[in-house]
């Protein structure tokens, strides 16, 4: 079970000061949030440390992964206002493991480093192991998010997709995506192997 502890304190209701808040995980520090956040003002000022953190909250921000495992160190500083604000921070993973909706085998040996400096994101080489395959991200230049400038490649053996009553079998993938991270251009190459392939797309009834 997690514990929480800290302070958190309402000033004329005007501005909410979070002081050591601390969550807990088998009476482990998982994650310490300090600062404040100005409501009228509609502006921040909050730091997020992660010291022998985990995954495992990562279903709860995407509905594609069922299950999380993994340690993550790091921090992350976000000032501004609400509407535009300000990312700093470095985040490494390890030992990830990851179960989706979308791989038709559990993502392994998920690790890397994103670096966040003004809002630019700079992530050298984030690797995982899917299968008997190996699926790569790096970028050779810093992007945001709206412009991201990343490659996304695979290695070795196929990656196994699992897209039910879609799409069933195995993708080789080297392509570069650009563009607004809502809305982004992909160009390369996608090899389908020993595939199954339904169209239009099966429903549930």
């Amino acid at each position: 079970p997690n514990s929480l502890s800290g302070k958190i304190r309402f000033i004329a209701n005007e501005k909410l000061e979070i002081e050591e808040v601390k969550i807990f995980k088998a009476k482990m520090e998982k994650l310490k949030i300090n600062g404040s956040i100005e409501l009228l003002a509609k502006r921040c000022d909050v730091r997020f440390s992660l010291e022998r953190s985990d995954l495992e909250l990562l279903p709860l921000w995407f509905k594609e992964v069922k299950k999380a495992e993994g340690k993550v160190d790091g921090w992350l500083h976000i000032s501004g206002y609400f509407d535009e604000p300000q990312f700093n921070g470095s985040l490494m993973v390890t030992n990830g493991e990851l179960t989706t909706s979308v791989f038709g085998k559990k993502v392994t040996e998920l690790q890397g480093q994103i670096r966040i400096i003004n809002n630019w994101f700079m992530s050298n080489l984030l690797t995982a192991k899917v299968g008997k395959g190996v699926l790569v991200m790096k970028s050779n230049a810093p992007w945001t998010l709206k412009d991201i400038d990343i490659e996304l490649k695979s290695l070795h053996k196929p990656i196994p997709i699992s897209i039910p009553g879609f799409l069933e079998g195995g993708v080789e993938i080297d392509i570069q995506i650009k563009g607004n991270i809502a809305s982004p251009i992909g160009c390369g190459r996608i090899n389908v192997s020993n595939a199954e392939f339904t169209y239009p797309p099966k429903t549930k009834d």
